[in-house]
């Protein structure tokens, strides 16, 4: 039994007491105080008396510190079952042990020959097994019925461990990952058909003398354990892990071998649960090392382990949750070393997130450990993965450093490793990330936003560049136009009710880790907004020769002039380029300002470069060679397809004979261009005088015996005439005649 020889120095017992019943039950030890000095369940203070919470099926184990000048003082230690308010339970469980019962116990000698009391232990980071890289062996869990492995009891157990306190040293290896090796029937039962996975890590005492251990479990600082009691898909908290925590005496008994091997000794293991903690709970890194076992908890986990021991720690995680990324245990001996009186624990990376990394920015995080007592030296594990393109670790410090120049999430395994002086190689590893990601940049459209206009809805996107998406924006100084408000994703929308010009800065972060605890990167950017109440001023100037009514009589040189003194012009419609108009059309020039407001400006032009045309309509009775022989009306067509006639000619009508008059049109169209017309007349009214001789001349008789010519003159005052010719009558006859005109 834990039977050592007292002194002055302070000596350490193990107790361990177990809950065989189906129940939760409270107990409250208490230690007597032996002859010529104290017993203490901490190592510092005074505490006589401890009140403990066992889970169903469960165990725990404190330290009991004891010093006296009588070398074989005895102590006792009571266990009995109380409420948990404290009082003691009627008919309760109760049951005891006593430390140095044997009073003939020979005086300790150190079988390593090294300082007494020196207690150490050793945790070998997890590995958790991905199935596509490495194809564990998956086992069904072994669940037995807890009535067959631990039989009703009413009283509670209480060990003491076997071996003098000298040194305890134990060990935890690399995790095995496969279905649970876990006896429990009851408590996952109604989790199991979600889904789960445990990650084992094995706990083994390589030293020489027994001790009291306390299970933490050190987590990613985001990681928060879902209540007790609560299921994944009903009442749990969103985002919490739902764990359940057991420590498995693995012991180890000789059989025969199988088959080939049935001649052969070998051992079997053989499971016994200690500790079923169904809301194991995370120490924080400042309390890790801590050695006090004063709490009671239900999910203060705790075991004894002698020389050779191994007890398997395991936690099983619902949901598939890859505990190894998140959490590792870390061991702490209730018992200080004798040497430095300082609790000793196991060696343990305590990172498990690293900072992101931008590209081409420098980079510097630190890889942390705990239980370190020599020079650690830090390495990547070959073929677990490599830190980005530009990145290097310091094999001295775990300081990862550089400047990345690839993007992507680079995953790899670190190794910290120690050897102190006559004690094994003690080694820690832990999977771990480094995303590299864009930094973040201010707008490529520069510090102005685009203008906005008073009254007017305004949506504007404001796009800050890198980072890791998605990105949060608010308002860090300044002001926003009123009416206007900025949403998270960056989007600043609303109707602005006043003008002016605003300016503030806004803060954006992104949703990386740019530091841990988590906390993202962010810039901040100075913006500034323009509420513009007035449209842009539109001027057209034309340039050629004015006629009259505003046409123009040659070809015109239009340009334009667009000015907006507040959120300046953003946009000219084609039409506001500078050209030459040779024909009449409408300009339209549209000018657009920053705020979108807008003003369209029309600029007909008239353009007429060509004359009317000056028809005269002359009418009345027209003789020969162009002379009328009546009175004569004279109109005029004045046509023009352009600009149309601003002038045109009244009619004239002529009644008098004359040789030869002119009347004059000038016709004038809108754009003042005159065509002069002219036409002339000859009338003649009289007919002209006509007049014959005749050769000879009759008888008396009125008759000629010879031919006889008629010879013609005519006389005209006006057009003038011309005299038939000559007619001879020839033949014999009475009453000719002959007609000239």
């Amino acid at each position: 039994g834990n039977d050592k020889p007292l002194g002055s120095i302070q000596r350490a017992y193990s107790v361990q007491v177990q809950n065989q019943t189906r129940e939760a039950k409270t107990f409250r030890l208490t230690t007597t105080q032996p002859a010529g000095g104290s017993a203490s369940f901490a190592s510092i203070a005074p505490v006589p008396s401890l009140v403990v919470k066992i889970a169903p099926r469960s165990s725990v184990a404190r330290a009991v510190f004891v010093q006296s000048s009588i070398p074989a003082a005895t102590v006792r230690i009571s266990v009995v079952e109380v409420s948990d308010a404290g009082v003691v339970t009627p008919g309760g469980l109760n049951g005891g042990t006593t430390l140095n019962a044997d009073t003939t116990n020979p005086q300790l000698v150190n079988p390593d020959r090294v300082s007494a009391d020196l207690i150490f232990p050793e945790v070998f980071t997890a590995e958790v097994y991905f199935p596509e890289v490495f194809q564990p062996e998956v086992y069904q869990p072994e669940v037995y019925n807890p009535e067959i492995t631990f039989p009703e009891v009413f009283q509670p157990e209480v060990y003491t461990a076997d071996i003098a306190n000298a040194l305890a040293f134990p060990e935890v290896f690399q995790p095995e990952v496969y279905q649970p090796e876990v006896y429990s029937a009851e408590i996952t039962r109604a989790e199991v058909s979600s889904g789960y996975s445990d990650t084992s890590w094995t706990l083994r005492n390589l030293g020489n003398t027994s001790a009291s251990y306390l299970t933490k479990l050190l987590a990613r600082e985001d990681v928060k354990v879902c209540a007790e009691g609560c299921t994944r898909t009903g009442t749990c908290a969103p985002g919490c892990v739902k764990l359940q925590l057991f420590l498995n005496k693995r012991l180890r008994t000789p059989t025969a071998g199988v088959g080939a091997n049935a001649c052969r000794l070998t051992t079997e293991v053989q499971n016994l649960l200690l500790s079923n903690v169904a809301t194991p709970q995370f120490s924080p890194l400042a309390t890790i090392t801590d050695s006090s076992s004063a709490s009671g908890d239900i999910s203060n986990a705790t075991v004894a382990v002698a020389p050779g021991e191994e007890v398997q720690v395991t936690l099983r995680a619902f949901g598939g949750l890859n505990t190894g990324r998140i959490l590792t245990p870390v061991i702490v001996a209730q018992t200080p070393n004798t040497p430095d009186a300082r609790p000793p624990l196991t060696l343990a990376i305590t990172t498990f997130r690293l900072p992101d990394a931008f590209r081409t920015l420098v980079y510097t995080a630190r890889v942390n450990t705990v239980g370190v007592i020599a020079t650690q030296a830090f390495n990547l594990v070959a073929g677990k993965g490599s830190l980005p393109p530009g990145l290097q670790l310091n094999p001295v410090t775990g300081e990862i450093t550089g400047v990345p120049t690839m993007n992507g999430t680079y995953t790899f395994e670190v190794r910290v490793s120690e050897k102190p002086a006559n004690l094994p190689l003690r080694e820690a590893t832990q999977l771990l990330s480094i995303r590299v990601a864009e930094a973040l940049t201010p707008p490529l459209s520069g510090p102005t936003l685009p203008a906005a206009a008073l009254n007017q809805p305004y949506n504007v996107q404001i796009g800050v560049q890198g980072g890791v998406a998605p990105l949060t924006y608010e308002l860090f100084s300044g002001q926003l136009p009123p009416g206007l408000i900025l949403g998270t994703g960056g989007l600043l929308s609303g109707t602005p009710t006043a003008g002016g010009t605003y300016s503030f800065i806004l803060k954006v972060s992104d949703s990386s880790c740019a530091s841990i605890p988590c906390a993202p990167q962010f810039i901040q950017v100075t913006l500034s907004i323009v509420v513009d109440a007035t449209a842009p001023v539109v001027t057209p100037a034309a340039t050629g020769t004015l006629g009259t009514n505003g046409w123009y009589t040659s070809a015109v040189n239009v340009t334009w002039s667009a000015v907006d003194p507040d959120s300046q012009i953003a946009q000219l419609s084609a039409g506001c380029q500078a050209r030459t108009v040779t024909s009449t059309e409408i300009l339209v020039c549209t000018a657009t300002n920053g705020a979108g407001l807008a003003t369209t400006v029309s600029l007909p032009v008239k353009v007429d470069t060509t004359a009317p045309v000056v028809t005269p309509v002359v009418t009345g009775a027209q003789g020969a060679n162009g002379w009328y022989t009546g009175p004569v009306s004279i109109s005029w067509n004045v046509t023009d397809a352009e600009s149309g006639i601003a002038d045109s000619c009244a009619p004239v009508t002529l009644a008098t004979e004359t040789s030869g008059q002119t009347v004059t049109c000038v016709g004038r169209n809108q754009a003042g261009l005159e065509t002069t017309a002219a036409v002339t007349v000859k009338i003649d009214l009289n007919a002209p005088g006509l007049q014959f001789t005749r050769t000879p001349t009759a008888n008396a008789a009125g008759w000629n015996n010879t031919p006889v010519t008629f010879t013609f003159t005519c006389s005209d005052s006006g057009s003038g005439a011309t005299a038939p010719p000559p007619h001879t009558f020839a033949a014999e006859g009475a009453g000719q005649t002959h007609t000239a005109t």
